[in-house]
């Protein structure tokens, strides 16, 4: 148990949200636009130790880009945001505590690991779209992505094509494995509990 649980459960005090400390994290916002199509936007926060300074955070808001692969990457950068990209670490919490208050206008936090993977599949499919409609099984990578469905049917429809894509199409499969996955080890629950409650 983390020394600030510990404390807030001694003194039975609950719902008591803390700023943790993150090497890496990120923040997961799907939401639509005004044509009705879905859209998503990650935080990526990331420490940067300095041996002659406390450190700064790193914040970087990033898109999926259509079809990205081979041309600017799986995500590019959002440059119209008005948050300071990097943050001192004496800031770090108070920063926090102002973007739970703002999340991304329209959008909506993800937060339960199931949803957590499938927002990270359904930014990847955008991001790999060509390739995957032409070599993909079809039947699992449309019910991957059908919202109409629960979140089990759509989770075992992404892991068929999951078991599909390693066997045929190891180059994405390792771009998935490599990237999003980490992306979603790295995934601040914390941040998302704060954003619910903020």
């Amino acid at each position: 148990m983390k020394l600030y649980r510990e404390y807030l459960a001694r003194h039975e005090l609950a719902d008591i949200q803390v700023a943790q400390h993150v090497d890496q994290g990120t923040l997961f916002f799907r939401g639509q636009n005004a044509d009705g199509n879905t859209i998503w936007r990650m935080l990526y926060i990331q420490f940067q130790c300095d041996h002659h300074h406390p450190g700064t955070y790193r914040f970087s808001w990033m898109q999926p880009t259509h079809d990205g692969r081979g041309r600017q990457g799986v995500f590019s950068a959002i440059q119209n945001y008005d948050d300071p990209p990097q943050v001192e670490w004496d800031q770090y919490e108070d920063y926090i505590y102002g973007l739970v208050k703002k999340p991304p206008e329209g959008m909506k936090v993800v937060r339960n690991q199931a949803e957590i993977i499938l927002c990270a599949w359904e930014m990847f499919v955008f991001a790999h779209d060509s390739e995957l409609a032409r070599y993909a099984n079809k039947e699992s990578l449309f019910r991957s992505l059908d919202t109409d469905l629960s979140i089990v049917d759509r989770h075992q429809s992404y892991q068929e094509i999951m078991f599909d894509i390693e066997r045929n199409m190891s180059n994405y499969f390792s771009v998935w494995s490599r990237d999003m996955m980490n992306y979603i080890r790295k995934y601040c629950h914390w941040l998302a509990d704060m954003c619910d409650n903020g």
